[in-house]
């Protein structure tokens, strides 16, 4: 993947760091100098054609840290591709944060869903069962008190992305630990206050 996003796409590449060794760097800035998006987006899905034709996309790696229009224009001309493609792209949103900002997705989702370029699946909301049966399935083996589901449920708002981290965040902090061969609880059920973590604080 590297190798390919340095012949096809040095545009993205340097927004990796850590994929560019320091030797390579210059020569990569003096590269891309004047780059507009046009040729970021151009880049990218000439990029993506090749990893596609040797099916190792999972080799992607993370998305860089760019403003979202490129990414919307990315999204739009990779949509728009007619060529044959063995490719998923799978993008999650909060709707919430669409409607509130000026965020470039809401125009490419109207976009895309009237020209039947993609098709969108809203989830519904987690019951207090939902979360009893996620933490049955997350923590094998446990002596949970009776409430803490009805707990994660109520500070959660049934959002299952809040409720994965609230629990990631409760095992960071030891609140939810495995010193033996059972998850417990570490403290008692009414001490539990969780609050927002630091990861959806933006």
């Amino acid at each position: 993947m590297v190798h390919t996003l340095a012949r096809q796409a040095p545009t993205w590449l340097i927004q990796f760091p850590l994929l560019v060794k320091p030797e390579q760097r210059e020569a990569l800035q003096k590269e891309i100098l004047g780059a507009t998006r046009e040729r970021m987006v151009r880049e990218i899905c000439e990029a993506f054609g090749i990893v596609d034709s040797a099916r190792s996309a999972s080799a992607c790696p993370r998305r860089p840290p760019l403003d979202g229009s490129v990414h919307s224009r990315f999204v739009s001309a990779l949509a728009r591709r007619r060529g044959p493609a063995k490719l998923l792209l799978l993008g999650t949103y909060r709707p919430a944060d669409v409607i509130i900002s000026q965020s470039p997705l809401k125009a490419l989702k109207q976009d895309l869903v009237i020209h039947n370029l993609s098709h969108e699946i809203g989830l519904e909301r987690f019951e207090e069962s939902d979360v009893a049966e996620y933490l049955a399935i997350k923590f094998v083996n446990v002596d949970f008190p009776v409430g803490l589901a009805n707990l994660i449920y109520r500070h959660s708002g049934g959002n299952a992305l809040f409720m994965v981290t609230i629990l990631q965040d409760m095992v960071k902090k030891g609140l939810i630990a495995q010193p033996n061969e059972l998850w417990t609880l570490t403290v008692a059920l009414e001490d539990v206050e969780p609050s927002v973590p630091e990861t959806l604080i933006n």
